[in-house]
């Protein structure tokens, strides 16, 4: 099954989802999910794919006022701690099948339960400034843009989405 999961557009994801989501969930380093279904000779298809962790978001000093106080940063604090969605991908074999909001929908459900089991309020997700259409379906999704940050592969896109409690 996972060897049938195709992310062309971006080969990390499918390299993940082959060789890497074990060992990272072995390691406890994230958690790995799959949005499954049947197909009528019964083959267990995965239609999408995300990985959730735990990770420190880092405050850039360039970070307006107004914003930091959206994220609840506190005086000079450096990080706060977040629930990230690292990977969040259609299986292009069954694109027409499935809509990137229902993988997103799931994934926000995991961070929701965890959020009223151990606290915190901040979601967030990191996308190639380039791909401007993966940016565009966060933003619509309730994400918002906190900073920039410059990598190996180019400027990526920080974006976060602050859950009010229920």
């Amino acid at each position: 099954m996972l060897e049938d999961f195709s992310c062309t557009r971006e080969p990390f994801i499918e390299n993940f989802v082959r060789k890497s989501c074990y060992q990272s969930e072995k390691m406890r380093s994230s958690k790995s999910y799959f949005i499954l279904d049947e197909d009528e000779k019964d083959y267990l298809r995965a239609l999408g794919f995300y990985s959730l962790a735990l990770k420190a978001f880092y405050i850039s000093e360039g970070m307006s006022n107004k914003k930091k106080k959206k994220l609840g940063v506190k005086d000079n604090q450096a990080h706060i701690a977040t629930y990230y969605i690292g990977l969040l991908a259609k299986n292009e074999n069954y694109s027409e099948e499935i809509e990137g909001k229902l993988i997103l929908d799931s994934a926000m459900g995991k961070i929701a339960k965890a959020m009223r089991h151990v606290g915190g309020k901040v979601t967030w997700v990191e996308a190639k400034k380039k791909n401007q259409k993966v940016i565009e379906f966060y933003i619509n999704n309730g994400f918002q843009e906190f900073q920039t940050e410059q990598q190996e592969d180019g400027e990526h896109s920080h974006l976060a989405k602050i859950i009010e409690p229920e």
